[in-house]
């Protein structure tokens, strides 16, 4: 019997086949659908977040324009991150742009020195008059779903977003402020692209001024550089002032001051991560009388609070509470203040209300005791006698003129909570203090950090710590183990090299729990010199001086100090160089004790050799031979001055002659003779004298051997005959008596004491 086909697996297979193809189809819709929404709301999400950020990076500028000696550090988020996905992709995650880019240059018209009132230590006028080239801080994101984020600038101290010339504020302006004028010329080159997080520092260069007193007649104008008018024409108040025309030539916006209106402009630079080199000069101080009012007899304010800060501010009863505060004694237009230096600063528990003066010390947080006009604060709130509860805590200051805040109108108050004790052992806790470093160091050099990591804990630990140089990791200790309330002190190094040089350089040392960051510098590496000066021989007519032409630029100037060589040589005036190729010569001359040598190009680390020719020796002895460059490399070497023997004869003959000629006589003395030891030896000298000392003739050779003849009257017998050697190291003399017809020989000879 025939059985029957059976094709249910068959249709299993196909249904698994549907169902697979269903499954991808979905997953192919949530890859193109679902994903880039997603993506796009975590961009979205990221530009909200980072104009936050860039808003405090905004008030750290104003706020650093406004302090001496003022400082601001800001994280700013660059990029973020897609969520992580098991079936479907993600594109490459998000990043950003920021940095500085040249606006245009600040400038003052139709205001000079009659416009200005009042006196000042400087000069406001010669400030004005100047152009200020200033930069904005710009941010350009670089998303993938979100198609057009806008553009965020930071320009004069004024956040805002630009959407294609539009410009929507993110803060306040502080150029017009009423009749307060604030100027912040911003430096720097700063340019970073990354999809994290960055830092950027940004710190006072110079100013801020004292208000400067500005009466306008109706014709000033302060012209400020932007790339967004719109912006500012949406944020400035036009009570007090006009916005004129917007140049696009300049590039440039026209502030117009209203007619007999009174103004009081500020200004100041910041450099963002730059050194400052465009910032102007503006030391600019309002001359003070020494009554410390208002010129009727009202006695202005003492220093204003502007900043307060609790850490943390919730502690276990025992702990301590850290105090940072600042203080501003410099007033505005519309708040005059005693504008003098404080002296004195002081925290206070609400509740205590101590007098006036009887508060807890804060200490200067830099320098050893208050001075400036505008200072920063530090203490401590010790917890172990106070109460679980909260606390208020306030601070003041104190001026010269013995005024203390009003801290009901100028005090900031900040309050903290101390919890019981509830008798559990906290875990151990590393915290890391930076105790010191050998910065600067040249690149090149290892660089070394001492640290003290203490466990506040009440249990032991074990943990690694870890040294980081702007953000990279160069140094670990690691599994330092600790006790419970115990400390150990480490070294940390990080090995430099050739392009690590550099200023305001982080160095990070952290544990788990803690960290501390400190700004180190290393500095170019302009190596040795290899300086050396050669002895002189007897023989040499020249004295050589080597070095080396590392890191010798364009008219460096090399010093050579022989001045004192000179005790022991004398030096003429021909000079030479070389060893040196393709090198165009500036300078090349002795002079006063020194031979000075500017090139014009770089020797490219050549091995320099300068020579200086030698009149005569002087004293035998050694002397010292000084080096030192524009590099700042200083160096030095001695050499001596050789003495060596006077030349001798190695043989000297000498044999007087009766000559007959016809009927004259003419006796002779012929002289035979060959010098040793010749290094130093420059000519002899023959001469003949008669019995009465009288010179009767002489010779000279400059050979060192030879037969030479002086002549005499016959009737001089017997004569005598000296010879003379002379060398750069000194003369020899020899002297005998000859009867005619005699030869002497150089046994015959008696060397004389007396040497001419």
């Amino acid at each position: 019997m025939m059985r029957r086909g059976d094709d249910r697996a068959v249709t299993v297979q196909i249904g698994a086949v549907l169902l697979l193809a269903i499954l991808m189809t979905a997953l192919a819709m949530y890859q193109l659908n679902v994903v880039p929404a997603e993506n796009q709301q975590v961009e979205y999400d990221h530009n909200q977040q980072i104009q936050n950020e860039l808003q405090e990076l905004r008030n750290g500028l104003v706020n650093t324009a406004e302090r001496e000696n003022g400082f601001h550090s800001s994280a700013v988020t660059l990029g973020t991150r897609y969520p992580t996905r098991t079936f479907t992709m993600n594109p490459s995650n998000p990043s950003g742009t920021l940095g500085t880019s040249k606006t245009g240059s600040i400038s003052f018209e139709n205001i000079g020195d009659d416009d200005i009132v009042g006196s000042y230590d400087g000069n406001p006028g010669d400030l004005i008059d100047e152009d200020h080239e200033t930069r904005t801080i710009l941010y350009e994101p670089s998303y993938n779903e979100y198609t057009q984020p806008p553009v965020t600038r930071i320009e004069h101290g004024f956040a805002f977003n630009e959407f294609d010339g539009t410009g929507v504020g993110l803060t306040s302006q502080p150029v017009v402020d009423g009749t307060d004028l604030t100027i912040i010329q911003v430096d720097g080159d700063l340019s970073t692209s990354s999809s994290s997080a960055v830092s950027v520092d940004v710190r006072l260069e110079s100013g801020p001024t004292d208000p400067i007193m500005i009466e306008s007649n109706g014709d000033e104008e302060i012209e400020i550089p932007t790339q967004t008018p719109d912006a500012w024409n949406k944020s400035i108040d036009e009570s007090n002032v006009t916005i004129g025309d917007y140049s696009e030539e300049r590039g440039t916006l026209s502030i117009e001051l209203d007619e007999d209106e009174k103004y009081e402009l500020r200004m100041a630079c910041v450099v963002v991560d730059g050194t400052g080199d465009r910032c102007g000069d503006f030391d600019i101080t309002k001359e003070t009388g020494e009554t410390p009012g208002d010129g009727n007899g009202t006695v202005l304010p003492g220093p204003r609070v502007t900043e307060l800060e609790l850490d943390p501010d919730s502690v276990t009863q025992g702990d301590n509470v850290e105090i940072d505060a600042a203080f501003s004694n410099l007033g505005t237009t519309h708040e005059q203040r005693g504008g003098t230096p404080i002296v004195d600063a002081e925290w206070i528990i609400e509740k205590d209300d101590p007098e006036l003066g009887d508060g807890e010390d804060l200490e200067p947080a830099t320098g050893n005791e208050f001075s400036e006009r505008v200072e920063e604060a530090e203490g401590t709130i010790e917890t172990e006698n106070l109460d679980p509860g909260e606390y208020n805590v306030s601070v003041r200051a104190q001026d010269t003129r013995g005024v203390w805040t009003n801290e009901s109108a100028d005090g900031l108050m900040k309050t903290f909570t101390v919890e019981e004790d509830d008798g559990d052992d906290d875990p151990a806790r590393f915290q890391v203090e930076i105790t010191d470093t050998n910065s600067p160091i040249n690149s090149g050099e290892t660089f070394e950090v001492d640290a003290t990591v203490s466990n506040v804990g009440d249990e032991d630990g074990t943990q690694d710590i870890v040294l980081e140089i702007d953000g990279e990791q160069e140094d670990v200790a690691e599994d330092i183990e600790i006790d419970a309330n115990n400390e150990e002190d480490l070294t940390l190094q990080w090995q430099t090299e050739s392009g690590d040089a550099g200023e305001n350089i982080d160095a990070v040392v952290s544990s788990d729990d803690d960290s501390e960051v400190l700004d180190i510098t290393i500095e170019d590496d302009v190596g040795d010199p290899s300086f050396g000066v050669t002895d002189i021989e007897p023989a040499d007519d020249v004295q050589e001086f080597t070095f080396t032409a590392n890191n010798l630029g364009n008219a460096d100037t090399v010093t050579i100090d022989i001045s004192d060589a000179e005790n022991g040589v004398e030096y003429g005036d021909e000079l030479e160089i070389y060893e040196l190729e393709e090198q165009d010569i500036d300078t090349l001359e002795y002079q006063d004790g020194s031979i000075t040598f500017t090139p014009q190009g770089n020797p490219n680390e050549d091995t320099l050799t300068i020579a200086i020719s030698i009149e005569e020796r002087i004293e035998f002895d050694s002397y010292t031979v000084g080096y030192i460059d524009e590099t700042g490399r200083a160096a030095s070497d001695s050499f001596d001055v050789i003495e060596s023997d006077v030349p001798d004869f190695a043989t000297l003959e000498a044999t007087a002659n009766d000559n007959w000629f016809f009927v004259t006589f003419t006796n002779s003395v012929e002289f035979n003779y060959e010098i040793a030891e010749l290094e130093t030896f420059e000519e002899v000298e023959f001469v003949v004298s008669d019995g009465d000392g009288t010179e009767v003739d002489s010779v000279t050779s400059d050979d060192t051997t030879g037969e030479v003849s002086a002549e005499f009257d016959p009737q001089t017998d017997p004569v005598t005959a000296e010879a003379t050697i002379r060398s750069t190291a000194g003369n020899r003399c020899l002297e005998t008596d000859i009867d005619i017809g005699e030869t002497v020989t150089l046994d015959d000879w008696e060397e004389l004491e007396q040497c001419d």
